[in-house]
């Protein structure tokens, strides 16, 4: 799903909670209005445990119906982007616009609540505006961060490799299709995981580095992929077809590689 599908319950969010506020009973709403945060939380972040539970706490603190509570929730709304930042400072940052641009949008929002219908709108409109401006701070997806966490806990050849990927992986990602878009993740998720098992065994310090290489090698060949097809269409089939055999083929090494460290 794209980063502009997955922020739409977002957006929505502050008008959908108003109308559900205005037209249900305090319980009912409080339901509702929990199931939204859920909903807008495992957006943007996916269905992960930590989206659900802040999600919830998010809907339970809006429930209320205080505009502080309410702030404080939709700031919970971005506390795993937060975790997702590329250090300490950017993350601190992140944290303290989420709370601004959170109080900023409920601030808004209760102003005009009782506003005619065409204010009052343009308000929720601007509110809903106002939250996508954590969306536009540059973090780290999952597979980066897992290679960061995995770098600090190493060193030597499997600390290179690992840092190595997580530069690779904080380029701009070519565009594929969705075969090749797949296996080339699934690569990547298997260098993550075998950067994981690192930690535990440093004989895998020489399959990270090759598999670091294999995939600098299928990004150049993803990025003339996507040169291919962007300028001669269909006529990009054939080198399609082989970054995503040698992406499977590279995901195969990794896990025997896991296999053997393992005995």
């Amino acid at each position: 799903m794209s980063a502009a599908l997955r922020a739409i319950p977002l957006l929505l969010l502050p008008a959908l909670v108003v109308h559900v506020t205005d037209a249900l009973s305090p319980m009912v709403a409080g339901l509702v209005i929990v199931t939204l945060f859920v909903v807008a939380t495992v957006a943007l972040e996916g269905l992960e445990p930590t989206s659900l539970i802040l999600g919830a706490a998010a809907g339970v603190c809006a429930s209320t119906g205080m505009g502080a509570a309410t702030a404080i929730g939709l700031s919970l709304v971005f506390a795993t982007r937060s975790s997702r930042a590329r250090s300490l400072g950017s993350a601190l940052l992140l944290s303290g616009f989420g709370c601004f641009v959170s109080a900023a949008a409920v601030t808004l929002v209760v102003r005009f609540s009782h506003a005619p219908t065409l204010p009052r709108w343009t308000a929720l409109a601007m509110a809903s505006l106002m939250l996508l401006g954590p969306l536009v701070w540059i973090v780290d997806d999952r597979i980066a961060v897992s290679l960061r966490r995995s770098a600090r806990a190493v060193g030597g050849v499997s600390r290179r490799a690992l840092l190595r990927g997580l530069a690779l992986r904080r380029r701009e990602q070519p565009l594929l299709p969705r075969a090749s878009r797949r296996q080339l993740e699934s690569a990547w998720r298997s260098f993550a995981r075998l950067g994981e098992a690192a930690a535990d065994n440093d004989k895998l310090g020489a399959q990270l580095a090759l598999h670091a290489r294999a995939l600098t090698n299928a990004h150049r060949a993803a990025m003339d992929v996507s040169a291919y097809r962007a300028g001669i269409g269909e006529s990009g089939f054939t080198i399609d077809g082989d970054l995503c055999a040698e992406a499977s083929a590279l995901r195969e090494v990794t896990q025997a590689a896991m296999t053997q460290a393992a005995m």
